[in-house]
């Protein structure tokens, strides 16, 4: 049989069809090569080669497969050799059309240069590119005039269709949106259903073409409909390059619009597909854009995981253009979490003492913003370029940022994109804002002015995110260039609408962490207090001796109003999702100067902490001492380092056969980084020998620090110290309480779906002995008499509290989290968080919780905190002690038991410390596994409140 016949080029082309329908698209791209290679061998000098319907089929597949292949060049070599064979075969019809395929080929590669010059090689047949006029009307004449070496119907209809693709492409890349739109729609007129499917089968094309251009021009609504009828077509579905193109498309949409969970979901599905499919270059390039979105929304952990598996895909293409744009993603990840703000130490060295200054920690050099490949697009190539001005600008250099808007005022000014005019205009206002020196008010008039003509363009296009960033520059211009109080608050308030809305599509836990670096307005008074305090800070070490003690006395009232600035934020926090604003009110008015003199207890420092988007601060207070301090770190930074502790430690106790010795050495690693975090070696160094006791005050993401872990040098703090937490720097008085009823309950038995704890009993029998000890009188609730009504009716008359039970905390509604009792037919019932905040516990001296997790809190959007130690010590109880993970059940009432035989003879902070020392020397390992018995599950039982003694009055 013929190599070359019609008969084997069908049978073979049906196969790589067959191949294509299956979605075994790979295997089918190597059927097309070889098809086309071996009708290249085949062809003949001087006889007509490669003009058929069926060869030209074959050109249009592979050339759609080798741009998601990562083969464009290979392609391109073909459609070369091809092209060339037609021409010495006097085939022009056939010359063109391959041409005018390696002109599309480039435009999808980004190969601008080169699909250029592929259309002016067909200048013989279309004229100069230049001489085109690009209006309905033009483009009617223009066709006419072009000399095709065809005058079949059909075959212009082929050729015209793919010279309006060719050349809205083209145009579209260079910014001529408005141009672009013409050249797609007239090409739609030659893919109608009357023409022949050469020509119809590029409609789908021409529709996802359309619906880019309006995309980038600024026309969201239309895009919009231009996509969806684009995505209806069948053959789009049909098509692995038209599906991904579409689902790309609909996902920038999402984006623009603010959509994030929409375009999480797509991206994903993306890069599943391209995985399904066994195109490496499309998934590691998918891959990328999942991990830019997953960094602008904090999932800066995960997003490096995507970043390393693109690189590693470009690596074995051998793609330097991947590689340099997953460089560039790597910097993003890591800035996203990096302060640029001054790091001041909370206790001076003897250097910086005797410089009489502070001195800030060194500013690493930031790195510079890698050459990014050629971008496809002029949206795109726009968007790569403000990312190196963002990035400078994010790195303090302002004439690298203005160098980098002038250039791109150059490269951008021709186009007629509303979308990049606006832009061009938000990147203007921003850095006339940055470049506007202190007390420049003009200066910050004019970026205000910019600003808002940007915002009401970005309003108009309906571009929220991009809204919400200028809405927030906008007021702090507006701030310093002395706007109406009335407009600010305006600003202000859409601007959190907006951040609100942004939100909705996100979930729960998605929301939380996109949440993490977006700064309320509250939060922003807060840093501004800091900044003033820390210029005053400097100021007072310069001052003249005889000046010094009303300078240190300015920095004294500065700061302790400070405290009870950050001590009402928390309170806002904590009361925000369990009850009104108004039961926040702990501190209801700001300190008076005599009362910034009261001093603190001067065997105790007070460690109150306030995690910032882009800073920590840390206040040390003890006696008549106030030290401030500033780390360096950000929020998205603590979310990471304490989710690396919590991480290594489910990883160990959910394999306590696997490394323990290793597991152990990282958490003390890990447990002496987070104390370098908080300046704690500086700290204890400063401390006088009779502070034998710290309480923290923890904010935002470090009340689920294991505090009592932290190390220096070597040792944990608890070795030294005994560990408490609260929820302000100066809570309540405690209210004198003369009560001597302890009510103790435990729930050992099976409540539904939750498992029996055989240790409750143990504990019960354990705990009446100890307490009477101290005078208590303990009345026990056990098991079905442990109802949630007996136990709110017996909790009103009792002075201390001990639950032992199973705990359930939900993140997805806090307020429905609580404690599991017995409920009716031996099911279950919670005493939730939501009923314990609206009870007055006053009288109670002590809450004791054994359920798992009951020291558990969530940071929710918003910056609310839920917390049920919070909860109680709010509805005035006086100490409570729980806790922060779930240990074994024996281990847990060992802990807790020795912690009451301890209280007999010691302050309730005391005997928690023993406890801890007592386990962390090795006592209760019998208890334990052998593969836990090195892990510090001990810190995770807490004291949150009052320290001193617990005997009955």
């Amino acid at each position: 049989m013929d190599p070359a016949g019609p008969d084997v080029l069908a049978r073979e082309l049906q196969r790589a069809e067959d191949l294509h329908r299956a979605g075994r698209f790979r295997d089918a791209l190597h059927a097309y090569e070889k098809l086309l290679i071996g009708r290249l061998q085949v062809a003949k000098p001087g006889q007509p080669a490669l003009g058929t319907v069926a060869e030209l089929l074959i050109v249009e597949r592979l050339a759609h497969l080798a741009v998601l292949d990562g083969s464009s060049d290979a392609a391109d070599a073909l459609l070369d050799a091809a092209a060339a064979l037609c021409r010495n075969a006097g085939n022009g019809y056939a010359a063109a059309y391959y041409t005018l395929m390696r002109a599309l080929l480039a435009l999808d590669d980004g190969r601008l240069a080169d699909a250029q010059a592929h259309l002016g090689g067909l200048a013989v047949h279309i004229g100069e590119l230049a001489d085109i006029e690009t209006t309905p009307a033009g483009l009617r004449d223009w066709e006419a005039q072009c000399r095709w070496p065809t005058g079949d119907a059909s075959a212009l209809a082929v050729l015209r269709s793919r010279l309006c693709l060719a050349l809205g492409g083209l145009l579209a890349a260079l910014g001529q949106y408005g141009a672009a739109l013409h050249c797609l729609e007239r090409g739609l007129l030659h893919t109608g259903p009357g023409g022949p499917e050469l020509a119809r089968s590029l409609r789908p094309q021409l529709e996802l073409a359309r619906a880019t251009v309006l995309l980038e021009q600024g026309r969201l609504d239309e895009a919009q409909t231009a996509l969806a009828r684009g995505r209806a077509l069948p053959e789009v579905a049909e098509h692995p390059g038209l599906l991904a193109q579409g689902m790309a498309l609909t996902v920038r949409l999402a984006l623009m619009n603010g959509r994030y969970g929409e375009a999480l979901h797509g991206l994903e599905q993306l890069v599943s597909l391209a995985g399904r499919w066994g195109f490496d270059r499309a998934r590691s390039l998918a891959l990328l854009n999942l991990a830019q979105l997953r960094i602008f929304v904090n999932q800066t952990a995960a997003a490096r995981t995507l970043i390393d598996d693109a690189a590693r895909i470009a690596a074995g293409l051998r793609d330097t253009g991947i590689e340099r744009r997953a460089a560039a993603m790597r910097l993003l990840a890591g800035a996203r979490g990096r302060s640029l703000a001054e790091a001041v130490s909370i206790a001076p060295s003897v250097r910086e003492m005797w410089q009489g200054a502070d001195a800030a920690a060194p500013v690493a050099p930031a790195q510079a913003w890698p050459e990014l490949p050629q971008a496809r697009g002029f949206l795109e190539f726009f968007e790569d370029r403000a990312l190196g001005l963002q990035w400078a600008l994010g790195s303090g250099d302002l004439a690298a940022a203005t160098h980098a808007l002038a250039d791109m005022e150059r490269v951008f000014a021709d186009g007629d994109s509303g979308l990049v005019a606006a832009r061009l205009q938000v990147l203007r206002g921003v850095l006339a804002y940055y470049r506007a020196g202190p007390g420049d008010t003009a200066a910050c008039a004019d970026a205000l002015a910019m600003l808002q003509d940007a915002s009401s363009a970005l309003r108009r296009a309906g571009l929220r995110p991009e809204l919400w960033q200028v809405l927030r520059v906008q007021v702090w211009a507006g701030t310093r260039a002395g706007a109406d109080a009335q407009r600010l608050q305006a600003w202000s308030d859409e601007a959190q609408a907006l951040l609100e809305s942004l939100c909705t599509s996100l979930s729960e836990s998605e929301r939380a962490i996109y949440l993490l670096n977006k700064w309320t307005a509250d939060e922003e008074a807060l840093a501004a207090e800091i900044d003033t305090l820390l210029r005053w800070r400097r100021a007072q070490a310069k001052q003249p001796a005889w000046r010094r003690p009303v300078a240190a006395w300015r920095t004294r009232l500065a700061t302790a109003r400070l405290l009870w600035r950050i001590d009402r934020h928390k309170a806002l926090a904590g009361a925000g999702p369990l009850s009104s604003p108004a039961a926040a009110g702990d501190a209801a008015a700001p300190p008076s100067a005599l009362a910034c003199l009261r001093p603190w207890r001067r065997d105790e420092a007070t460690l109150a902490t306030l995690v910032l988007p882009d800073r920590t601060l840390i206040v040390a207070a003890h006696g008549l001492r106030l030290r401030v301090g500033v780390s360096a770190v950000t929020r998205v930074q603590w979310r990471d380092a304490v989710g690396q502790w919590h991480a290594q430690m489910q990883r160990a106790v959910a394999d306590p056969e696997g490394a323990p010795a290793q597991a152990a050495a990282e958490l003390d690693r890990l447990g002496e980084q987070l104390g370098h975090m908080l300046q704690l070696p500086a700290l204890l160094a400063s401390l006088p020998a009779r502070v034998r006791q710290l309480r923290f005050v923890p904010d935002d993401v470090l009340h689920g620090l294991p505090h009592a872990a932290l190390r220096v040098q070597g040792r944990c703090i608890v070795q030294d110290r005994s560990v408490v937490l609260d929820y302000a720097t100066r809570p309540p008085a405690p209210v004198a309480s003369h009560c001597k009823a302890a009510l103790l309950v435990g729930v050992g038995r099976a409540c539904g779906m939750y498992p029996a704890l055989p240790g409750v009993r143990q504990e019960m029998e354990a705990l009446p002995p100890a307490l009477a000890r101290m005078h208590w009188v303990a009345t026990t609730l056990l098991d079905d008499a442990a109802g949630r009504e007996p136990v709110l009716q017996a909790l009103r008359g009792a002075g201390l509290l001990h639950i032992a039970c199973h705990g359930e905390f939900d993140p997805a509604r806090p307020g429905r989290s609580g404690l599991v009792l017995p409920g009716p037919d031996g099911g279950a019932e919670r005493l939730e968080l939501r009923e314990l905040a609206t009870l007055d516990l006053h009288g109670l001296r002590h809450a004791g919780l054994s359920a798992c997790w009951s020291a558990d809190n969530f940071v929710l959007p918003g910056r609310w905190v839920v917390s049920l130690p919070h909860t109680l010590r709010r509805a005035g109880a006086h100490s409570v002690l729980a806790w922060l993970w779930p240990a074994p059940d024996r281990y847990a009432a060992a802990l807790t038991a020795r912690f009451y035989e301890l209280l007999a003879d010691h302050p309730r902070a005391l005997a928690l410390q023993r406890v801890h020392a007592e386990a962390l020397a090795g006592g209760y390992a019998e208890l334990l596994q052998a593969g836990l018995r090195g892990l510090p599950l001990w810190a995770g039982l807490q004291l949150h409140g009052a320290s001193g003694p617990l005997r009955a009055r």
